[in-house]
């Protein structure tokens, strides 16, 4: 696959509208994914990769509801043409997806300036199956402290803390949970759900 992301991104370019591909094996994703990344950056592109279960057939265990919410939100943002790149393999569609109006109403979105009371959205997190801990260090986990809602998206390499003044969300940053500090200002963000739907 040497050089496969690069032939992407131009196929992408020449036919000037959002582009998905489906691959044979899931780390055949993950090295195009690498590539386009390294292509495309400083380029405003959305590229997203829709995973799959890393189950196998016989394997009497429930998937991460940290693959499952970043499932959901993919779908999501395809369901939305938001992407111009949708990555995703063969085992990750050969089973069945949830229903499209799951997925719309599974979402949950809030952004800086929203009115919204803190516990609403902690009690969207904990039915969206996130975990409330002392600090977020993982993915799927949230943190509470007065003012302040830290929660660690699975779509997101980083945490993210918003900061609320009364019911009015002040700001939503990324920051390092490492070090506390702030990194980058986030204008909205989208909780996914870290189950999915089955018939």
């Amino acid at each position: 696959m040497i050089n496969f992301g690069f032939t992407l991104l131009r196929q992408h370019q020449l036919l000037n509208q959002p582009l998905v591909c489906i691959l044979p094996t899931a780390i055949e994703c993950e090295n195009a994914l690498a590539q386009l990344k390294f292509f495309t950056k400083g380029m405003q592109k959305n590229i997203v990769y829709l995973p799959s279960y890393e189950l196998n057939e016989e394997d009497n265990i429930s998937p991460s509801p940290h693959i499952i919410a970043t499932r959901v939100h993919t779908l999501s943002k395809i369901h939305q043409g938001q992407f111009d790149i949708a990555l995703t393999s063969v085992d990750a569609i050969i089973r069945q997806l949830p229903p499209v109006d799951f997925v719309q109403k599974s979402i949950f979105n809030f952004h800086v300036g929203q009115v919204i009371e803190p516990h609403i959205i902690i009690k969207q997190l904990v039915q969206s199956g996130f975990n409330k801990q002392s600090q977020v260090d993982e993915p799927m986990s949230f943190a509470h402290r007065g003012e302040i809602l830290d929660i660690f998206l699975p779509q997101l390499s980083h945490p993210i803390r918003i900061i609320f003044d009364d019911e009015i969300i002040e700001s939503i940053m990324r920051f390092d949970s490492q070090t506390q500090r702030s990194e980058s200002e986030v204008k909205q963000i989208s909780i996914s759900p870290g189950f999915e739907y089955h018939a």
